[in-house]
């Protein structure tokens, strides 16, 4: 008999097929990358509509240490300096 996974594995199943759908070219932006992890996974212990696939994915990359973690791929607004205004 098999054991039923765990919480941390289907996390792991999930952020692995969204990672794949990223590499393939789809984007997180439109939800492409989770609906191809969605479809890929159907009928596995780890099958969900793309939101569950977006969590999966997000806590995953909390999680892992930074060498592991995907790539931004947009860059951060850089830090806006304190603007001093004059006194009228």
């Amino acid at each position: 008999m098999e054991e039923p996974w765990t919480p941390r594995q289907i996390q792991r199943v999930r952020w692995y097929y969204v990672s794949q759908a990223l590499d393939r070219g789809e984007r997180r932006e439109d939800d492409s990358a989770y609906e191809y992890a969605s479809e890929v996974l159907k009928g596995s212990p780890a099958e969900g509509k793309s939101g569950a696939m977006k969590n999966g994915y997000d806590e995953m990359q909390k999680v892992l240490p930074v060498a592991q973690q995907r790539p931004r791929t947009w860059r951060r607004r850089p830090p806006q300096p304190w603007k001093r205004r004059p006194v009228s």
